[in-house]
């Protein structure tokens, strides 16, 4: 499986509480090298939290962190949360104590579960001002893609736009029978397709015999 939160697969960093400079931004997390790392500020007081944006909505079967070095800022107690549309977050890992080392820490979910979004939130310390982190880790299975480009986003209206009333196909045409009350509608037009209908099907002539 390949960690989907990395940049080269479509993540991206949504939000972040602090960062201590520009060396020490989130997006550091989302590098395949683990040598630069998000530091928060030490100004800021905790929990501080950085939530992931993945390429599209993932099947979550596992989660990681990475801690490169040992000191008093590693992350103590944390807790990871899902999200599908980052608005209501659910555990994808209940609050946990991390041992005080560095090295990888991997959590396998009981259950998969469905996100976008992946809030890392980090509740204490070992005591120091500040929090840092060396990389997150995500693997599951991406469920939806939204491969739409920006052509087909402007026709999408048009193409609702162009159906036939009662939502009928152009490609198999069928008089319309018993869609309106028959007294609001002249006589003759009651067994004849709509003026909608005849415009939109091109294979209907002015009577509504297909030529």
């Amino acid at each position: 499986m390949k960690n989907l939160a990395l940049f080269e697969h479509g993540a991206s960093i949504e939000h972040v509480t602090s960062e201590y400079d520009r060396n020490s931004k989130a997006t550091n997390l989302l590098k395949r090298s683990s040598t630069r790392i998000w530091f928060s500020n030490n100004q800021c007081l905790l929990p501080q939290e950085v939530i992931i944006k993945l390429q599209d909505v993932t099947r979550i079967q596992r989660v990681g962190l990475f801690l490169h070095g040992v000191n008093n800022q590693n992350p103590k107690q944390i807790k990871i949360c899902g999200s599908y549309e980052n608005d209501d977050y659910f555990d994808l890992v209940p609050m946990t104590e991390l041992e005080y080392r560095s090295g990888d820490f991997f959590f396998d979910l009981p259950l998969s579960k469905m996100a976008r979004y992946i809030k890392i939130c980090i509740l204490e310390n070992y005591g120091g001002s500040g929090v840092h982190l060396s990389k997150v880790y995500i693997f599951g299975t991406i469920v939806e893609h939204r491969m739409v480009d920006d052509d087909e986003k402007e026709n999408e209206p048009q193409l609702k736009r162009s159906r036939t009333p009662f939502g009928q196909s152009l490609k198999n045409p069928q008089p319309i029978k018993k869609h309106c009350h028959r007294s609001s509608l002249p006589l003759g037009l009651l067994n004849r397709p709509s003026l909608a209908y005849q415009r939109h099907s091109f294979g209907w002539n002015d009577e509504g015999w297909k030529l």
